[in-house]
């Protein structure tokens, strides 16, 4: 059976400009996402088992590896996933800067408002002091469904939630950049999404399942 090979996240995107210049995304796809590639498929060679499975199903099936492999491959694997999300919605052409309709209402069903949403993920951004990631994701209660922001250290996941995207808030992720100015980053990164497809990830989430 051959082996598992987990591509790095984000190596089909171009031009991210300007949320991140050519020299810095080449730096975070190459480096950073091509180094946990890697390992991940280092770490699973021999493991036919995990054939076939994406790094998500892989992070999901830890128990089916031993122990002592465990947290190395959930550190790999949490990581590849955490930037699949980073780069899922980043738009080559600059970004729509503002949510499309539908976006706008979900947000504004779980924050008050678009702004409000924009002001709480800035803040959060600059808030968080270690490595990680900031998630957007889906909470389901009931018959409603709302959206939360939650922040994870290193390369948790924000199960058993649906994530939408997430921003990286490793250092070597902005520092470059934007220095230490984490509120014009998750900014940048804000304005660089594709709303309309985000639009369509969750609808009108928020009100009641259909």
């Amino acid at each position: 059976m051959d082996r598992i090979r987990i591509q790095p996240p984000g190596t089909a995107c171009g031009d991210l400009t300007p949320f991140l210049p050519p020299q810095a995304l080449e730096i975070h796809v190459q480096l950073i996402c091509g180094r946990l590639a890697a390992e991940l498929n280092m770490l699973l060679d021999g493991y036919p088992e995990m054939h076939g499975m994406d790094a998500s199903e892989i992070y999901s099936h830890i128990g089916m590896l031993p122990r002592v492999l465990r947290e190395d491959v959930r550190f790999a694997a949490g990581g590849i996933v955490s930037h699949e999300y980073f780069f899922r919605y980043l738009s080559q052409s600059g970004g729509q800067n503002i949510p499309d309709s539908r976006s706008a209402a979900a947000l504004r069903r779980s924050f008050g408002s678009s702004d409000s949403f924009f002001y709480i993920f800035r803040e959060e951004a600059q808030r968080m002091k270690y490595g990680g990631f900031l998630w957007l994701c889906l909470e389901q209660h009931a018959r409603h469904r709302f959206l939360r922001l939650i922040p994870a250290r290193g390369y948790e996941l924000p199960l058993p939630l649906t994530p939408v995207f997430a921003l990286d808030l490793w250092e070597h992720a902005y520092i470059s950049t934007y220095g230490s100015d984490r509120r014009a980053y998750a900014d940048a990164f804000l304005r660089q999404l594709d709303w309309a497809g985000i639009g369509e990830k969750f609808g009108d989430a928020g009100g009641d399942k259909t």
